[in-house]
């Protein structure tokens, strides 16, 4: 793939560049004709240059996996196309599909010129406007469903809109213009400074100023300004309508939420169920005592006291224990299975204030002394273990043992297995890679020795 250069006249040299603005076309590997050219003429450190037809091409899946049709770009690898995904120069349209690694070949529909993927040239009907997806549950907020909407959820944002292709894919061109004209508008939400209609201010039909408040229901609207009120029934789409009702009942909900109080003192009630239909407020100045207390949806507290026990599907736990043979003590146990603790792997598990860690890699560190009846040591790899068994042949006085646990400052342990009148001795370590176990003189038979690595 070829582009301008700009340090020759009618000189061009590789693209050099991802989306380089002088692409050309690409070198052709049997050119039919030759257009330019003689054959007296000196071809040395010449190319023919294809400028539209089928023309093999070198691409790389840079910007991803290559299908037929995409535009085809510069890559960052001099010469060489990749998937074009943003606007840009381009060199043409790949006939054929690419998803190898590194460098490979396709065919490529040479068309240099300019290509933005953003822009749709299309009928109105492969293009859909919807309402960005909802971020707050209604439930979680407004226990009763009195009031109803489509998506039955309330959104801080609900008002702003997407826009997504016939794919399904999103649409996120971004667009500034001093000027415009439109036949036909789609939209899903205006925001503007001035608006008329036929020529006219809107706030001029209405016969208020533009700051105005607006409060309605379905069949009523009233625009009150700061010096009269205009009633009456001006042409509202009902989506504005059923927006505004729905609203206003929010608002009529928060104030019964408000006032819906419920003082309670020590032995006033002994039983307290809190449907999803009702909410009970408890001030700072006030306390309460329950025999049972039902709660259905959530509970938003400061502080929580329980000297009983707290069962939470399989997870039981007891602040007063009395079945251990220490007396009172706090449990914390499962009804079935294991107790699993950081499944996520977010983060490890510290226990008294630091003493024992364990790290999210399984790691284990403690403070003070590990006390146990047994140690087993994984041996299952070799080549990292840190402990093994190994043979010094006859009359041999060395042999070099290979693992990756050992480090500079590790302490190695030898224990001959076969009686021999020449200790075994670690002359060496090589700090991530072996360690070399040597005698002083050659020994008539095989020596068996085991090894042990503590770090």
């Amino acid at each position: 793939m070829y582009g301008v250069n700009a340090n020759a006249i009618y000189g061009l040299e590789k693209a050099k560049s991802i989306y380089d603005m002088g692409i050309m076309g690409v070198v052709s590997t049997a050119p039919g004709i030759l257009l330019g050219s003689s054959d007296n003429e000196d071809k040395t450190n010449k190319r023919p240059v294809a400028l539209n037809g089928r023309v093999p091409t070198k691409v790389v899946t840079e910007n991803g996996e290559i299908k037929a049709g995409d535009y085809i770009t510069s890559s960052s690898t001099p010469g060489v196309g990749m998937k074009a995904t943003k606007p840009g120069r381009v060199v043409g349209i790949a006939l054929e599909p690419y998803n190898g690694e590194g460098e490979g070949k396709i065919e490529v529909f040479i068309n240099p010129g300019w290509h933005d993927p953003d822009v749709y040239i299309t009928d109105a009907g492969d293009i859909s406007i919807v309402k960005k997806t909802p971020l707050v549950d209604v439930g979680s907020i407004f226990p009763s469903n009195n009031v109803a909407t489509s998506s039955g959820t309330l959104n801080t944002n609900d008002i702003g809109y997407a826009v997504k292709n016939s794919l399904g894919e999103a649409i996120i061109k971004v667009g500034v213009f001093k000027d415009a004209v439109i036949g036909n508008l789609r939209a899903g939400s205006i925001d503007v400074q001035n608006l008329t209609l036929g020529g006219n201010n809107l706030a001029d039909l209405l016969g208020v100023s533009p700051a105005l408040k607006v409060t309605t229901s379905s069949s009523q609207l009233a625009i009150a300004t700061s010096s009269a009120s205009l009633n009456g029934q001006p042409t509202i789409p009902p989506s504005i309508l059923s927006r505004l009702d729905f609203l206003e009942a929010r608002q009529a909900r928060l104030d019964s939420l408000e006032n819906l109080v419920f003082t309670l003192t020590p032995g006033s009630a002994s039983s307290l169920q809190a449907s999803s239909s009702s909410s009970a407020v408890l001030s700072a100045s006030t306390s309460a005592v329950f025999d049972n207390l039902t709660i259905t949806k959530k509970l938003i507290t400061a502080g929580l006291g329980i000297t009983g026990n707290i069962s939470m599907g399989l997870l039981a736990i007891n602040g007063l224990d009395t079945s251990a043979n220490s007396g009172q003590v706090a449990t914390i146990n499962t009804l079935s299975g294991d107790l699993h603790l950081q499944n996520q792997l977010l983060g490890g598990i510290n226990i008294l204030n630091g003493k024992v860690v364990i790290d999210k890699n399984g790691n284990l560190k403690v403070q003070n002394t590990i006390t146990a009846k047994k140690y087993q040591i994984d041996t299952a790899d070799a080549n990292s273990s840190s402990l093994g068994k190994a043979v010094l042949p006859a009359d041999q006085t060395s042999m070099t043992i290979n693992t990756t646990a050992v480090s500079s400052g590790s302490a190695v342990f030898v224990t001959p297995e076969t009686v021999i009148d020449a200790p075994l001795a670690v002359s060496q370590k090589n700090p991530g890679q072996s360690f070399k176990v040597e005698v002083s003189k050659p020994i008539d038979k095989d020596v068996n020795f085991s090894w042990w690595i503590i770090n």
